[in-house]
C-alpha cells in the first residue's frame, strides 16, 4: 500500500515536540504515513536573542542536532527516526539530564554506533552544522516564514505545530490528523492560534 508522506522538522530539546512527535508516529500507523524525519534548531532561530541563564543549554542542544545529522549520515531517515525517540524518551520521559551520557544511551538504544557521539563536540567538523542549518532553512522556506519547533508539510502545505499538550494514539491520533490536514490545507487558511493553558504532559 502506497504511504502518503509527511516531513517533520523537530529540535530535539523541545518536550512540545517531543510531544506531537509521538502523536505523529501514532498517527503514521493508523493513516498509513511514512515520515521524513529533519532537523530545526532553535539555536539557529533565535541567534542574537538567547538569554545568558539558556546560552549552555541551547549550545549542548546544537551538539545533539549534529549528531542527528551523523546519524542520517551512518543510517539514514531510519537512523534519526530511531535516535529521537530514544534521545526524547531520555530526556522529556525519563528525565535524564542533558549531557553527554545521556546521549550516549540514546545512541546505545536506537542501535547506533558510539562513535556518532564524536559529533556532539565537532565544532571543527563544518559539515554537521551546514546539515543542520540546511534543514533548519528548510523548515522555515516551508512554513513561510519564521517559525519555531516542529515544522510539518504535508501535500505541498507547510506550518508551525501543531503544539499539543498530550499525545493522543490510536484511532484517536488518526482523527486528530484527519481534523488537522483537512483544516491546514484548505487554500483559504493561513494560520490558527490559542493560548497554551497547561504544560506538555510528555509522560
Amino acid at each position: 500500500m502506497a504511504r502518503d508522506e509527511v516531513t517533520y522538522w523537530f529540535d530535539p530539546g523541545c518536550p512540545w515536540t517531543w510531544v506531537t512527535s509521538r502523536w505523529l508516529v501514532e498517527a503514521a500507523a493508523v493513516r498509513s504515513l511514512a515520515v521524513e524525519w529533519r532537523l530545526l534548531s532553535l539555536s539557529i532561530l533565535n541567534e542574537g536573542r538567547i538569554e545568558e541563564r539558556r546560552l549552555e543549554r541551547m549550545e549542548f542542544g546544537a551538539g545533539v542536532l549534529r549528531v542527528h545529522a551523523a546519524a542520517r549520515e551512518d543510517s539514514g531517515n531510519v537512523g534519526v527516526g530511531r535516535l529521537f525517540t530514544a534521545y526524547g524518551h531520555r530526556v522529556h520521559d525519563l528525565k535524564e539530564p542533558f549531557e553527554p551520557m545521556t546521549v550516549a544511551k540514546a545512541l546505545a538504544d536506537a542501535g547506533l554506533p558510539q562513535s556518532l557521539l564524536a559529533a556532539l563536540d565537532a565544532l571543527d567538523e563544518p559539515a554537521w552544522d551546514a546539515a543542520v542549518r540546511l534543514d533548519h532553512e528548510a523548515s522555515q522556506e516551508a512554513a513561510g516564514g519564521e517559525a519555531g519547533s516542529p515544522v510539518v508539510a504535508y501535500g505541498g502545505v507547510g506550518w508551525f505545530g501543531p503544539v499539543l499538550a498530550s499525545a493522543p494514539t490510536g484511532e484517536r491520533a488518526g482523527e486528530v490528523w484527519d481534523d488537522l490536514t483537512r483544516l491546514i490545507t484548505r487554500d483559504e487558511v493561513f494560520e490558527v492560534k490559542r493560548g497554551r493553558t497547561r504544560p506538555p504532559r510528555v509522560a
